[in-house]
């Protein structure tokens, strides 16, 4: 079963692209690592983040940032980029790329790191252990010696799987009152939702989940009869744009679609089955009636100890369907 706590969980331990990241060791006098001008010109720009939150997948989820072209590298430096997870920022990989692949659920940023090699000893960083904040004291901008730029901020990613839970109907059919009829359903308690995500229900009708209307709540009104189904929708408005949908023509399977578990690439749970609400024509009024009879005779005979008594409907009688 999914822990709901998504910073408590183990953290990754390879390191990819053959570079370490390392309790890093001043190897040459500060004067050389400036460049003998005493100011540093290397600057690790910053990232973009593409999908700021995504499901943790069968086999990892590939994570990552998007370089924003502002990075200086003077000449002699190199560029790496450092995946860190959580808030102490717990360096887990180090790559050529600013993508990674994660095996856990986790909050993880993505830095920039420019240095040069003849100044930091790359080579005997803890994963797991070592943090970014280690690295970023022993730089000049973290008030440390070393001449190197590393973005501390960063771009952030959550993985972490969403559930929409269940639905129970209120009640299972609804009577069209005054032209309308209220619909509503309970949660079962089940439902996740990540931080940043947003649960949202949905009504749909009919076999096909056509879309009518959404809501905070899980109740409805609606003015015609017909079947209904409440749903539940947990997603990130980051990546799941609702404006897509065009109420009575969009439908729940198309949004499903969408979803990682329908086969599309977004991070979002949707019950699809929902919880299923006729709404039916009831009538206001008791249309039943009894109606009356006649009595076959008005006087008989007791014979042998018995009489028969007998009487005529007189067909006046309502019995509703």
């Amino acid at each position: 079963m999914r822990s709901k706590r998504p910073f408590n969980r183990p953290r990754g331990r390879d390191l990819l692209a053959g570079a370490t990241l390392a309790c890093i060791l001043l190897t040459a006098p500060a004067a050389a690592q400036l460049g003998g001008g005493g100011s540093c010109e290397a600057d690790a720009g910053t990232l973009s983040g593409f999908k700021p939150t995504d499901c943790l997948q069968t086999g990892g989820t590939y994570i990552g940032g998007i370089t924003n072209g502002d990075a200086v590298i003077p000449t002699g430096y190199q560029r790496i980029f450092v995946l860190t997870e959580g808030p102490d920022l717990v360096i887990q990989q180090t790559s050529n790329n600013p993508i990674f692949l994660v095996t856990a659920i986790g909050q993880y940023t993505v830095h920039t790191l420019v240095y040069d090699p003849n100044t930091l000893d790359l080579s005997i960083v803890v994963p797991g252990v070592t943090t970014g904040f280690d690295v970023n004291a022993l730089l000049i901008q973290g008030g440390g010696d070393i001449c190197a730029s590393l973005d501390v901020t960063g771009t952030t990613i959550l993985v972490d799987n969403p559930d929409a839970g269940g639905l129970a109907a209120d009640a299972e059919e609804v009577c069209l009152d005054g032209g309308t009829a209220m619909l509503s359903a309970t949660p079962d308690g089940n439902g996740y939702a990540p931080a940043g995500y947003e649960t949202l229900y949905v009504l749909t009708s009919g076999s096909g989940l056509v879309i009518q209307d959404v809501s905070t709540a899980a109740s409805f009104t609606v003015s015609d009869t017909g079947s209904y189904t409440i749903h539940t929708l947990v997603y990130d408005p980051n990546t799941l744009d609702l404006g897509v949908v065009t109420p009575g023509v969009t439908s729940g399977f198309d949004v499903n679609g969408l979803l990682l578990q329908g086969g599309g690439e977004i991070c979002a749970a949707l019950d699809v089955a929902g919880a299923p609400v006729d709404v039916v024509l009831c009538s206001t009024t008791c249309e039943a009636d009894a109606g009356t009879i006649t009595t076959d005779a008005f006087e008989t005979c007791l014979t042998g100890g018995t009489a028969t008594v007998s009487a005529t409907p007189d067909g006046n009688s309502t019995v509703p369907a």
